[in-house]
């Protein structure tokens, strides 16, 4: 049984330990009883409750299974064959969230890590999450920081990129603050716990973006629509239905609550939100064979849509190290690059600056050192002394041009044209005297006159792959925005040699009040010096200006704007935070995976227009309905069974068919809109059509199975001639479908009379059906050009 924990309180007066010793177990056990810990910091995935919470209750199942209950109640069972849809429809759903969920609590398990500490004067490897408040906290190059914490011994070189969005590493000195989530690059040192759980800085950031987020979805926001349109108007309706032919046509209970169920089901479109899930959760699988896990399905669909791409620049654009681009002599009778291979490898430093000399120059050593100064965050510079050759010093230009002898004008001109073009310079000088490393190292001096030898030029590696996505972005007509904690220049030569185009110029924002940033917004394309609220405000602002939002990043201090974006996207390699906050994670970190999310959300919006067409044919037909049969003296004529085959033979299935064909053209004009100029002609031809066939019913005096008999098949053929249209160009699978469908819709009427309580065909129904079939082109038609006027006010 567990023990019941705390809450956490920071004002707590616990001892700090002996950092010579650690903690003792009982001082451990102590802070976790009272919350102490690290447990807390983790962030979780939405819960398999949540997640059948989400699917199950939703207004559409509320309604089916109400009228569900109706229907068995009131008579034949098949009539209730809608609730199939239904439980589909949620099996899917619901599948497709736990798939995601699984994968992300791997990659979570995978990214699970152990830090070292010393307790009881014994250093131990535990667990991130089993850190306590006050742990020392063993530091070496390639941990990443658990807690926020403080140096109290050593130094160390930290990658804090990952929370501030800079490139540069940062070097911390004993009392100086340590960040969670960033990564011990170089150097060895202690640190105490002083942050851990919810109140780090990592966690607090993250968990700061929890709250529930509204997905913009247009094919979504249009299913909430008519699901909150219908839910009030089917009730009220269905309620005016049921009154009206009980008390004032007298028909009987049985019959009037299977006309009733029929009229509303007729109204929902059931098989739409399936359809939209099936060919999703196809579209997350077939992204899955691409190295992607798509977290929220609907996010495809807003990729497409998207206009603007914000972008993170450091571990997103670049891959987070550095390599030598040039060296830039500065004498002629030496040769600068046998100097630095001979001078890094012989100091051993493995910072960023120190690795990207050796990946230029493998190891060849020839000349022996006699003295060595590693690198230091206070002397900025490292160097080493070899016999008979003096000594050479790399390190801040800044820092070495003090003890120049003579002019360096020239010299410094040329360090402000390369910093002025984004890249990072290193300084390599000569000294005639011996470097000497006293005991306290960060005391060690600048040789009294040092030489310029050559400049060496740093720039950030830069994923191959992003100038053919960026390329294609821009083609596409999606801006793209850079946002980088780095300097605002430096960000936008990165910018430009990923093969960004069309930059309008950057800035750096980090003085910037609020409405200066907002103004900001709209000029400039790259933002530099930016926090994580100002890339917060940068997004929401673009949103205000009427633009659907992306944003790309890999580390915490994304993870505010990526929860504002209307498309998250994160690379695999950064943050778990940020993975588990992503709609979309990159597995293999590859950008350009990013394409084919497009070219899937572009065959979605596209297919889901054509099918959608064929089931708003039904909702449209039956609202109007429903409205005409309050008021004229008739029942209304179908039953829910009847409806069933319209909606699986003249809907469902083509629908599916015609939603999994390839169709990458780009979006254009609103949802409504195009789907209006179909499905409105299509529904009000069946209206013409029912409206007369019932009214010439009840003259010729027809039994209710012969009204319902003709209505179907009008019903059915108006809905085939949509069909036929949106299928165009016909290719022989579309045909051979078409034919297919029509014969069994056909069939199902003549020889499965029983099962769907039709009347046989005689007598004048014969030429009453042929002036269905031959009226259909003109009448549709005729409709289509006002449907035309309406789908171009949407379109705009």
């Amino acid at each position: 049984m567990k023990k019941k924990r705390k809450a956490v309180h920071t004002e707590v007066p616990i001892k700090q330990p002996d950092i010579s010793v650690g903690l003792t177990e009982e001082a451990v056990q102590q802070r976790v009883c009272l919350g102490l810990d690290n447990s807390d910091a983790k962030i979780r995935a939405k819960s398999v409750f949540n997640i059948l919470k989400e699917n199950v209750f939703t207004p559409f199942n509320l309604l089916s299974a109400i009228l569900g209950l109706f229907v068995l109640l009131s008579g034949p069972k098949q009539n209730a064959t809608f609730l199939v849809v239904v439980f589909i429809n949620l099996f899917v759903g619901t599948i497709q969230q736990l798939r995601a969920k699984v994968a992300v609590e791997k990659l979570s398990l995978l990214s699970k890590i152990k830090i070292k500490v010393l307790r009881d004067g014994v250093e131990q490897d535990v667990d991130v999450d089993r850190v306590v408040l006050h742990d020392i906290l063993i530091l070496k190059p390639g941990n990443q920081i658990p807690a926020d914490a403080v140096v109290v011994s050593g130094f160390c070189e930290v990658d804090e990129s990952l929370l501030t969005g800079e490139s540069d590493a940062v070097y911390k000195m004993p009392g100086e603050k340590l960040l969670s989530g960033s990564y011990v690059f170089s150097g060895t040192c202690k640190a105490m716990a002083e942050k851990v759980g919810k109140e780090s800085y990592a966690a607090a950031l993250a968990n700061s973006t929890r709250g529930i987020k509204k997905i913009n979805s247009e094919i979504l926001n249009f299913y909430d629509k008519i699901i909150k349109f219908l839910g009030i108007f089917i009730i009220v309706l269905g309620v005016l239905l049921f009154l009206k032919q009980y008390f004032i046509l007298h028909d009987s209970i049985h019959q009037v609550t299977l006309s009733t169920a029929a009229a509303i089901i007729g109204m929902i479109p059931e098989g739409l939100v399936l359809l939209t899930n099936v060919v999703l959760a196809v579209g997350v699988m077939d992204l899955s064979r691409k190295k992607m896990l798509v977290q929220e399905m609907y996010c495809i669909e807003t990729l497409a849509r998207v206009n603007v791409l914000c972008i993170d620049k450091t571990g997103t654009i670049t891959e987070g190290k550095a390599y030598v681009s040039d060296i830039v002599p500065l004498r002629e009778d030496v040769d600068p690059a046998r100097i630095l291979r001979e001078t890094i490898w012989a100091i051993g430093d493995v910072n960023n600056t120190a690795l990207a000399i050796k990946n230029k120059f493998p190891a060849q050593r020839a000349w022996l050192a006699e003295a060595t100064v590693p690198f230091s965050p206070i002397r900025k510079w490292s160097g080493a002394s070899f016999p008979g050759k003096g000594s050479y010093l790399l390190g801040a230009p800044e820092i070495l041009l003090r003890n120049v002898v003579g002019d360096t004008s020239a010299v410094s001109a040329k360090l402000q044209e390369y910093a002025a073009h984004g890249a990072r310079t290193v300084l390599l000088v000569h000294s005639d005297e011996k470097l000497a490393l006293q005991e306290n190292t960060h005391d060690t001096g600048l040789p009294g006159e040092v030489q310029p030898v050559a400049i060496v030029l740093l720039e950030d590696c830069i994923r191959e792959e992003s100038a053919p996505i960026f390329r294609f972005f821009q083609k596409e007509g999606v801006d793209i925005k850079i946002i980088s904690g780095d300097a605002a220049n430096v960000a936008y030569s990165v910018a430009e040699k990923a093969g960004v185009r069309n930059l309008s110029g950057y800035i750096d924002t980090f003085d910037l009040t609020e409405e200066e940033l907002k103004a900001a917004v709209s000029r400039y394309s790259v933002f530099g010096r930016v926090s994580p609220e100002q890339k917060k405000l940068i997004v929401r602002t673009l949103k205000e200006n009427g633009n659907v939002v992306a944003m790309m990043g890999d580390g915490v201090n994304d993870i505010l704007a990526l929860r504002e974006a209307d498309c998250s996207i994160a690379i695999a390699s950064g943050s778990n935070a940020v993975r588990l906050i992503s709609q979309i994670v990159l597995l293999d970190s590859n950008l350009y995976s990013l394409y084919y999310v497009v070219m899937k959300g572009r065959k979605v919006i596209n297919n889901i227009k054509r099918s959608a067409s064929l089931f708003l044919v039904k909702t449209i037909f039956s609202c109007l309905l429903s409205v005409a049969f309050l008021f004229l003296p008739i029942s209304y004529p179908f039953l829910p069974i009847q409806l069933s085959l319209v909606s699986s033979l003249c809907v469902g299935i083509p629908s599916f068919f015609l939603a999994m064909q390839p169709n990458t053209k780009r979006v254009t004009g609103s949802l409504l809109g195009s789907i209006l100029h179909y499905a409105l002609p299509g529904a009000l031809c069946v209206c013409v059509y029912v409206i007369g066939i019932s009214i010439l019913g009840k003259i010729l005096a027809f039994s209710q199975e012969q009204v319902s008999t003709l209505c179907t098949l009008a019903t059915g053929v108006s809905t085939f001639y949509v069909l036929g249209r949106i299928s165009q160009p016909f290719n022989l699978p579309r045909l051979f479908l078409l034919l297919t469908l029509a014969t069994g819709f056909t069939a199902a009427v003549l020889f499965f009379k029983g099962i769907f309580f039709f009347s046989g065909i005689g007598g004048i129904m014969w030429p009453i059906l042929g002036v269905v079939a031959t009226s259909v082109p003109f009448l549709n038609s005729l409709f289509t050009r006002f449907a035309r006027k309406i789908a171009e006010k949407h379109r705009r």
